[in-house]
């Protein structure tokens, strides 16, 4: 536990003191001596990516403590870490043209690689954290449908707008042409998404994953803000290396690194938390459906310290809307055979697993250790042993 807690410490305070430096740095550059000195400026600019690289190695190990491509919210950490990865191999080849060929990079170019493939991950990413956290369950509301589809038209056009409305074909390659549609119209994308998932899961995301999804999400938001000025100076031809627009992109990576490391810490508050009171004389004396019953809600109060009202939200898929009253905090089923709750229970924690990974199981034994020392082997259920 002390070595988890410490290279978590450990990787988050070398994210800050990085950022605090290579903001120094740029300062000085920028404001100090304003471009005259432009191999200076291309050093800057190659160097920031080690942000990236290292919130992205922090992020592939994060992912694999929530259960990896097996689970939801590992998954969309991979994806995310994935693109952070890819953004850090285009900005390498960016620099290596510069720097050591001293050529402008062609376009397109293996660079493109990276840089385009990291939209399709972050895109994926934000698909996948959207269904995690109550994407799903808001877009039964009218309201809700209708925004998902306002948010993404509007910043569509406007990157149609700005970008491609003027576009000509002549004497361009079709690699050429996929990219400059394909650039401006993904990143809007993956921005619509990020806004979209923010403001379908803030009723529903909550828990000790709050700060670190929404540091997340946020990150998407500046990265859209810094492609967006790329593009925007690269068609006026206006980009500088080194200038303000590459510490836009020193600051989103910056953000979504912090924002992997604090899933990190979610992780470990989970993991380590307390577990539950000692049973009162109260539940003493309660038989098996009742024990059984009472499992049930107390797993579903403690995953909601982890992830906040979806807790609740897939409770209510797994057991019935009509068997869930959250107001209430009563567990109110039909059937109360003992065979029935175990297998509610079952379903229920295989629910919680596909989320959040083999950590829901421990969460969820964790919720219910005292109670079911109450159980024979027999009356436990399988996802409790």
């Amino acid at each position: 536990m002390n070595t988890w807690i410490t290279s978590r410490a450990f990787f988050e305070k070398v994210i800050i003191s990085l950022f605090v430096l290579l903001s120094a740095w740029w300062l000085i550059l920028f404001f100090v001596y304003k471009h005259t000195f432009p191999h200076a400026d291309l050093v800057w600019a190659a160097s920031y990516q080690i942000i990236a690289i290292l919130g992205a190695i922090f992020g592939l190990v994060i992912a694999k403590q929530w259960g990896g491509f097996k689970s939801a919210l590992g998954r969309s950490i991979l994806l995310f870490s994935t693109g952070l990865l890819l953004q850090s191999f285009g900005q390498s080849v960016f620099s290596f043209y510069n720097l050591f060929l001293e050529i402008d990079i062609p376009y397109p170019s293996i660079s493109d690689i990276g840089f385009f493939g990291s939209i399709l991950f972050y895109i994926y990413g934000a698909l996948v954290l959207g269904n995690v956290f109550g994407a799903k369950v808001s877009l039964k509301n009218t309201f809700n449908r209708i925004l998902i589809v306002i948010i993404p038209a509007i910043i569509l056009f406007i990157s149609y707008y700005f970008f491609l409305r003027a576009y000509e074909f002549d004497g361009v390659s079709p690699l050429q042409v996929f990219l400059d549609f394909g650039y401006p119209l993904g990143q809007a994308i993956y921005l619509a998404l990020a806004i979209s998932v923010f403001i379908l899961s803030s009723k529903f995301l909550g828990g000790v994953l709050r700060s670190s999804i929404s540091f997340i999400l946020v990150a998407l938001i500046v990265q859209y803000v810094a492609d967006y000025n790329f593009l925007y100076q690269a068609l006026n031809g206006t980009w500088v290396n080194g200038d303000y627009g590459d510490y836009i992109y020193l600051l989103s990576y910056t953000v979504l690194s912090l924002g992997l490391i604090k899933v990190g810490d979610a992780f470990y508050r989970t993991k380590f938390s307390e577990s539950t009171k000692d049973i009162s004389e109260e539940n003493l004396a309660l038989n098996t459906p009742e024990i059984l019953t009472q499992i049930i809600l107390s797993i579903i109060k403690r995953q909601e310290k982890v992830a906040g009202q979806i807790a609740w939200e897939e409770a209510k898929d797994v057991l019935g809307k009509d068997a869930v009253d959250q107001q209430k905090e009563e567990i109110l089923i039909k059937d109360r055979s003992s065979s029935n709750l175990k297998k509610l229970i079952d379903g229920l924690v295989f629910r919680y697993k596909q989320l959040f990974g083999d950590l829901a199981i421990e969460v969820s034994k964790n919720a219910a250790r005292n109670l079911l020392a109450e159980l024979s082997k027999e009356e436990t259920p399988e996802s409790l042993k």
